[in-house]
């Protein structure tokens, strides 16, 4: 389905953010990913992703693949993001739905850190 990458495709997550930024603050000026978690995918940031990417549609149906995969998984896979599972889909922070702008900034950075510790 994807091209899995080595390491994070840092550029492309800063893009996202500001996009998120930029696109959709909702009415009280804030980035509420909950507002767009729910990948039937009115564009949480993995959901943006998989959507670019013509993998799923905008209501979250997987368009293309043998192999089963959330948004969040495909999304992982895209960006070189490593998943973490809690017992359900794997997904990384970066789509958590009660992330505010300021949670994806700080993961960004932090990504941004662990990749020049080991450049």
């Amino acid at each position: 389905m994807t091209t899995e990458r080595t390491t994070p495709d840092l550029d492309r997550i800063d893009a996202l953010i500001d996009w998120a930024e930029t696109s959709h603050i909702n009415g009280d000026g804030q980035w509420n990913q909950h507002d767009y978690f729910f990948c039937g995918t009115s564009f949480c940031i993995a959901g943006k992703v998989v959507v670019e990417e013509g993998l799923f549609d905008v209501r979250g149906k997987q368009l293309v693949g043998d192999k089963h995969m959330s948004p969040g998984e495909a999304a992982c896979d895209i960006l070189g993001l490593e998943p973490w599972s809690f017992g359900g889909p794997c997904v990384h922070p970066l789509f958590w739905e009660e992330n505010t702008i300021d949670d994806l900034r700080r993961i960004a950075k932090g990504l941004h850190n662990e990749h020049e510790a080991t450049s």
